[in-house]
C-alpha cells in the first residue's frame, strides 16, 4: 500500500501518511541540508508531542528553534503573525531555513503565512495534529489570518514542501476536536462521491473507535480528493476550487457572528453549514429532500451539530446575511454559494440574492425546512 499522496501543482509536493514523529526527521533530511530549523508549535499540544519531535530532530543533527503559539481564532491575526515574524528574523536563519508547523489548522495557517513572506519564502513543512488539519488545511497552500472584515481576509497561496501525517496523534485529541475534523471528511464525499459517503455511513463505528487503518484510509481519500481540485485550480482562478467551500459561507458567518469564541469550532460550524447548503438546494428545487435528511442523520449519529438551534439560542438573521455578504467569493450584491444537485454532485451558484436567503432562514427557523 502506497501511503502517500502527491500534489502535482507548480511546485509539486508529497503528503506522507502514517509517518511518525520518530521518522519525520529522516524524511526531512531528504529535503534540506540546513542544520537550523524553525518550529511554530501550538502551546496546547507542545507538552504532548513537541518533546518527542525535538528529540528525534536533535538525534538527526538538527538544531530546532521553537516558537510557541496559543492556537485560537482570536490569535489568528496579523498582530500575532507580525510578532512571530519578528522572532523568526532574530534567529540565525537564511532563505533556505526550513519552517515547520506543528499543530492544527490555525497554527498551519499562521506558520504558512509567515513562511511565505519571510525572505519571500522559506521552505515550509506541515505536521498537522488534528483531523481537520490533516484532511483539509494542511493541503492546498492556502495561508492566512483573520481581520475585522472576516475570516482569512489576509493571506497568501504558498504550497508546503511536504506534509507529514501521523494519525496516532489523533488519539490525544479531545472528543470534541476529533469530531470537528470529521465535518471536512464528509464534505469531500458530498462533493465528489456518493459511494464514499456510503462507505462513511457504513463504517461510522470505526471512526468513533479511532481505528488506525480506517483513519489512514479516510485521510488518504480526503487528501486525494482535495489534491485533484488544487491541481486544477491552484490559485482559485476558475471557480473549481470554490467547491471546497461547501457549507463554509454559512460556517464562516456563524464563526464571525460568534466572535470566533471557542464555544463554536470550525468543524461544528461547517457541519451545520453543509446541512443548510443541502436544505437551500432542496428549497430551490435542485436537490431531493432525502439527501439533506440523510446527511443530517449521519452527522447527528456522529455527534456533530446539524441545526442552527444546536449552536445558537438566538440568531440575528440580518447580521448573519451581512456577514455572509463579506465572503470573498461574492460578486456585486449577489452571493456565491455551493449548492447540491445530488450526493457527490455539487455546483457553484453565484446568483443567490439577499431575498432568497432571508426567505430561506425564515423557513428554517420556523421549522418549515
Amino acid at each position: 500500500m502506497n501511503n502517500s499522496v502527491k500534489v502535482n501543482v507548480k511546485n509539486p509536493y508529497e503528503i506522507f501518511l502514517d509517518s511518525s514523529l520518530e521518522t519525520i526527521p529522516a524524511l526531512l533530511k531528504e529535503y534540506t541540508n540546513q542544520k537550523n530549523i524553525i518550529i511554530i508549535c501550538d502551546k496546547n499540544i507542545a507538552k504532548k508531542h513537541l518533546p518527542l519531535l525535538l528529540k528525534s530532530l536533535i538525534n538527526h543533527g538538527f538544531s530546532p528553534n521553537v516558537l510557541l503559539l496559543k492556537a485560537s481564532e482570536k490569535n489568528k491575526s496579523i498582530k500575532v503573525a507580525n510578532d512571530l515574524i519578528k522572532k523568526i528574523l532574530k534567529l540565525e536563519i537564511n532563505k533556505k531555513t526550513p519552517l515547520i508547523a506543528l499543530g492544527g489548522g490555525i497554527v498551519g495557517d499562521i506558520a504558512g503565512f509567515c513562511a511565505s513572506v519571510v525572505y519571500r519564502g522559506l521552505p515550509f513543512f506541515q505536521i498537522p495534529t488534528t483531523l481537520l488539519a490533516m484532511v483539509d488545511s494542511s493541503v492546498g497552500g492556502k495561508n492566512g489570518v483573520n481581520t475585522n472584515a472576516g475570516k482569512n481576509t489576509l493571506g497568501t497561496f504558498y504550497q508546503p514542501s511536504a506534509v507529514f501525517i501521523d494519525v496516532s496523534l489523533l488519539e490525544t485529541l479531545s472528543d470534541r476536536d476529533y469530531l470537528s475534523g470529521y465535518a471536512e471528511v464528509v464534505k469531500y464525499a458530498l462533493l465528489f462521491s456518493k459511494e464514499y459517503f456510503n462507505y462513511l455511513e457504513n463504517h461510522r463505528n470505526l471512526f468513533l473507535a479511532k481505528n488506525h487503518n480506517y483513519l489512514i484510509n479516510i485521510v488518504k481519500n480526503s487528501c486525494g480528493f482535495k489534491a485533484k481540485v488544487v491541481e486544477e485550480d491552484e490559485f482559485e482562478t476558475n471557480n473549481i476550487r470554490y467547491l471546497l467551500n461547501l457549507g463554509h459561507t454559512f460556517a464562516h458567518a456563524f464563526e464571525a457572528y460568534n466572535k470566533y469564541k471557542p464555544t463554536l469550532s470550525h468543524g461544528e460550524a461547517v457541519s451545520v453549514g453543509m446541512v443548510l447548503a443541502f436544505k437551500l438546494s432542496y428549497s430551490l428545487g435542485i436537490c431531493a429532500r432525502e439527501n439533506y435528511l440523510r446527511i443530517k442523520d449521519h452527522l447527528d449519529l456522529i455527534g456533530l451539530p446539524t441545526e442552527i438551534k444546536h449552536i445558537f439560542k438566538k440568531i440575528n438573521v440580518k447580521k448573519i446575511i451581512k456577514l455572509m455578504g463579506q465572503d470573498k467569493k461574492n460578486h456585486s450584491s449577489l452571493f456565491t454559494l455551493i449548492l447540491a444537485v445530488d450526493m457527490g454532485n455539487c455546483v457553484v451558484n453565484n446568483e443567490i440574492t439577499k431575498a432568497i436567503l432571508k426567505k430561506f432562514f425564515k423557513e428554517v427557523l420556523n421549522g418549515k425546512l
